[in-house]
């Protein structure tokens, strides 16, 4: 693209030479005037690449003057023709600020090599201003303050945002006062603006050429608001911490204020029951149990999660035969499997004897079989295990009802119920599932499910374990922290020895002598209410008159289960 030239010359003959000479190089002429007024009109209207100006024109204004109100409207290189070298008009020149002076006469190399050089110059200097016209234009709209000082701490930059953001005005050249209590590379402070009090987050860097330090950049970010929503958060956090922590007392404290008269009630239904000679009453008192019973079960398991989230379960590892317990657990459903008519598969294989928590282990395989068997009304049930990579996989199958996709987003949510309805086919609260996925976390394991609505469901977990070096199956328990536990009361403490004197007891047949130390014992510490302690010596009184081993070593397990010695030990599981 051809560069186009506007000549202002007064000498005509001189002006249509350099025309010529001009354009038989490539560049185009826009005009020929001989006027300082005429000049500034076609430079406004044409906007040319370069003005080549006679210094002396006609009218009344000269090319100086010409060529300084031609730079206040149109950006262009002005080169001036003169045939005056005087220091008066040369010092006139510089100040107009020229990109060249040609004097005439002149060659026509000479005239063609100013005339390239001052419009590559000015290329250079228009891409130069056009990149320095986009780091301003980035800086000003930052939405952090940017100032950039000398060495000698003097403002040489700033952006809008730092104009708005100090309580002070600043301008090129001004000391940059904030340096005098900013210390340290980066960091906070605080400082007023008027009625407001701004919180910022600052940072500075050196600016270095060739190894010579030439001042610093200070990067201030207002995070007054930032600050405002932290606090916030934090009191909100604060508050549902506290609602949380409020809910789990409530949990923690009804439920156990309605565990104490349900075992009553178990307990004395059984001794009841074993004393009745009428089948009906002892059907009804059946039911009683299993009614009882069921309710029991959920209230447990809601003390649980309370627990599990006030943090006051610890993690009781043991060695035992995983095979074993599965089969233990299993052979609790048989019978629920032949009332419904479904085959429970359990597929173990050899399974290593590991050191983990059993009692929760036991719970999560207890839990996860019921949830089976709650949704399977008819084909199988299958729980399969093994070891592989430190860790235990245990994987749940049945053909019941199966899951949508949004139930499973939904399945370990508290109280979260399948069919939802007050009418609604299956029992329960909504409780199993939930305390599952807290069991699994608590032992630092994963679980997943896999399901498909009337395709059944496949529940997999996988928890951490320790294969043990011995593969005896002797039970050591032992204590891992997973929350602050708490320690023995005395009168737990002397329950669990009773217990264990009671099992001495057992096994030599001498139940009288059961009987006459459970009486010894609430006389010696007058229970008479409905608490804690008479709910235990009520059920040592019901397993004694049963002469059921199993109960008394259920009683032992759930007083030691959760609870350490005044020595920081563990109370050691005596059950298998």
């Amino acid at each position: 693209m051809e560069k186009r030239i506007l000549i202002v010359e007064d000498e005509g003959i001189v002006a249509l030479d350099i025309q010529s000479r001009l354009e038989s190089h490539g560049y185009g002429v826009i005009d020929i005037v001989s006027t300082g007024s005429r000049a500034i009109e076609i430079a406004k209207e044409e906007v040319p690449d370069l003005i080549l100006m006679d210094i002396n024109l006609k009218g009344s204004i000269d090319g100086i003057e010409t060529a300084s109100l031609i730079r206040r409207a149109v950006d262009c290189p002005i080169i001036f023709l003169t045939a005056f070298a005087d220091e008066k008009t040369m010092k006139k020149a510089r100040i107009s600020d020229a990109s060249g002076y040609i004097l005439k006469p002149f060659r026509e190399g000479e005239l063609l090599v100013t005339i390239e050089l001052a419009i590559k110059r000015d290329d250079v200097r228009k891409k130069i201003q056009d990149n320095s016209n986009w780091l301003y234009s980035t800086l000003n709209n930052m939405n952090d303050a940017v100032i950039t000082v000398s060495e000698e701490n003097r403002v040489i930059f700033f952006n809008r945002k730092a104009g708005e953001l100090m309580d002070y005005d600043l301008s090129p050249g001004d000391i940059f006062e904030i340096d005098d209590y900013i210390f340290s590379e980066k960091g906070r402070m605080r400082f007023r603006k008027g009625e407001r009090e701004i919180e910022i987050e600052y940072s500075r860097t050196e600016i270095f050429e060739d190894d010579q330090k030439l001042g610093q950049v200070h990067f201030i970010h207002d995070i007054t608001k930032q600050v405002a929503y932290e606090i916030g958060l934090e009191k909100a956090r604060r508050a549902a911490e506290d609602a949380s922590r409020a809910k789990n007392d409530f949990l923690a404290n009804i439920t156990h204020e309605l565990r104490t008269p349900l075992n009553t009630i178990i307990g004395m239904n059984s001794i009841v029951s074993e004393l009745s000679t009428d089948s009906e009453l002892k059907e009804m008192h059946e039911l009683i149990g299993k009614a009882a019973d069921r309710l029991l079960k959920q209230v447990n398991e809601l003390l649980e999660l309370a627990e599990i989230d006030r943090g006051v379960i610890k993690i009781l590892t043991s060695r035992f035969s995983v095979k074993a317990l599965i089969e233990e657990v299993a052979e609790t459903f048989r019978q629920q499997a032949e009332l419904k008519s479904i085959d429970l598969l359990v597929s173990t294989g050899d399974l290593p004897v590991i050191v983990a928590d059993k009692n929760k282990i036991r719970e999560i395989i207890s839990c996860l079989l019921s949830n089976a068997f709650k949704f399977t009304q008819n084909g199988h049930i299958e729980i399969s295990a093994r070891v592989d990579k430190g860790a235990l996989i245990l994987c749940f199958k049945d053909t019941g009802i199966g899951l949508s996709d949004d139930q499973k987003k939904r399945i370990f949510q508290l109280f979260t119920q399948v069919d939802g309805s007050r009418t609604r086919y299956y029992g329960g609260v909504g409780v199993g599932l939930t305390l599952v996925n807290k069991l699994v976390q608590l032992l630092n394991g994963s679980l997943e499910v896999e399901s498909e609505l009337s395709e059944g469901s496949t529940f997999t977990i996988q928890i951490p374990v320790e294969i043990s070096s011995d593969q005896k199956t002797v039970e050591i328990v032992q204590e891992t922290e997973a929350g602050v536990s708490r320690e023995a009361s005395g009168m737990e403490k002397e329950l669990i020895s009773l217990v264990e004197e009671l099992k001495i007891f057992f096994e030599k047949k001498e139940y009288d002598k059961c009987n006459r130390r459970i009486r010894e014992f609430r006389s010696q510490h007058k229970i008479v209410e409905l608490n804690f302690e008479s709910e235990a010596l009520f059920r040592l009184a019901a397993a004694v008159k049963l002469k059921n081993i199993d109960k008394l070593n259920k009683i032992h397990m759930e007083l030691t289960s959760h609870i350490v010695s005044s020595s920081g030990g563990v109370y050691e599981n005596s059950y298998s």
